[in-house]
């Protein structure tokens, strides 16, 4: 995988013990209220750390992975939202596999709400998000072979990539 964007990394800043701002996790929380960048108070805390293209073609994906953050800042640099789901559901996986299906089908406009309950979840469960990955995965949501729903489906389902997919995650 690329390295860390700057946002993710100033993201797992403000959520370190050495730096933890509960104030600035509260702003990005308070925008998932509203749909995915359009409150201006998560602005601050996205903006800076955007190229000119992203603020222009990619600002609402990238304000929905900050405001995701805000609600569940626990972080891990391994799996997917498919394997983090898998790990949530321990032995009990029909409601989880319910839940998790509808998020695979979710079409753009409305992932936003989807990827709140999913989160909310992995926060309930204690089970830590890859935050870089999941960025990456919103951004490329709409792709037309349905990489990242794959992606997530094998993570949670529990097949191993082919040397191609395989070589494709870590391109990225």
């Amino acid at each position: 995988m690329r390295n860390k964007h700057p946002l993710i990394r100033y993201l797992e800043r403000i959520a370190s013990e050495e730096q933890r701002s509960p104030g600035a996790l509260a702003v990005l929380r308070r925008g998932l209220a509203l749909p995915p960048g359009t409150d201006a108070a998560v602005f601050p805390h996205v903006v800076p750390y955007l190229t000119e293209n992203e603020q222009r073609y990619l600002f609402a994906e990238f304000c929905l992975t900050a405001s995701l953050f805000g609600l569940h800042p626990h972080c891990t640099d391994e799996g997917n939202m498919g394997s983090h789901m898998r790990l949530a559901a321990g032995e009990s996986t029909d409601a989880t596999e319910r839940r998790f299906t509808a998020l695979l089908r979710a079409h753009r406009e409305d992932l936003h709400h989807h990827l709140r309950q999913a989160v909310s979840f992995l926060g309930s469960k204690h089970v830590p998000v890859n935050w870089a990955r999941l960025c990456w995965d919103i951004l490329d949501w709409s792709h037309m072979n349905g990489r990242v729903q794959k992606a997530w489906a094998r993570g949670f389902w529990g097949s191993y990539p082919t040397q191609d997919e395989e070589k494709n995650q870590n391109e990225e």
